[in-house]
């Protein structure tokens, strides 16, 4: 079953949902199997309802933020040095 607050995958028997943290209480079968294709659960979430954001992918651009930092810090540091060298020179 899905979150209805955030639309992330949760086991059918969660009162909470990991993701949101929101109650989701437990849904009988019958409602449960209403709501669901009858070929099973679709894999992503049902449309209408956002997605919270992908642990994963906020970890990969966090690095990619910090790699950034440290690169032009890099650049500044031996752009600095190296005009220290000319002009004490």
């Amino acid at each position: 079953m899905f979150c209805r607050f955030c639309g992330e995958r949760i086991p059918d028997d969660s009162k909470f949902c990991k993701a949101c943290g929101k109650k989701v209480g437990v849904q009988s079968a019958a409602k449960r199997n209403a709501e669901e294709p009858a070929r099973g659960r679709p894999e992503s979430a049902p449309r209408g309802i956002k997605r919270g954001p992908d642990p994963v992918r906020k970890k990969l651009e966090r690095q990619k933020t910090l790699f950034i930092l440290a690169l032009i810090s890099f650049i500044l540091a031996v752009t600095g040095l190296g005009m220290a060298y000319f002009f004490i020179k």
